[in-house]
């Protein structure tokens, strides 16, 4: 039987064995193909069981209405993993927003 693992910040949260991504995305922010977006903490990428994934925006446009998914990635960069964009993206400049996702936790 494994260790029950708990993490919460800014960014992320752990509940059971599922990680849920919650990155703010301020006004006028837009990612190109292959940018990072931001740094997986050590202890929760040591548990993924995957990497490839989408991320849902929230509040991309006056109206509010996510328009698309981005699709990410997990690569390291001088040994710290990241998250990166696979696409371009341009949510718009109308308001901050959050991305969100979710991960399957594998139990180590």
């Amino acid at each position: 039987m494994s260790r029950p693992f708990s993490y919460n910040d800014e960014n992320f949260t752990v509940i059971g064995n599922m990680l849920f991504g919650h990155i703010r995305v301020p006004k006028g922010t837009s990612f190109e193909g292959s940018e990072k977006i931001i740094e997986i903490p050590p202890e929760l990428y040591k548990r993924m069981a995957s990497f490839p994934n989408y991320a849902i925006p929230s509040k991309v446009n006056s109206a509010g209405i996510p328009q698309g998914l981005l699709n990410i990635y997990v690569s390291k960069e001088n040994g710290i993993p990241y998250f990166y964009s696979y696409d371009s993206f341009h949510p718009g400049v109308y308001n901050d927003g959050y991305l969100y996702f979710y991960y399957y936790l594998k139990d180590i």
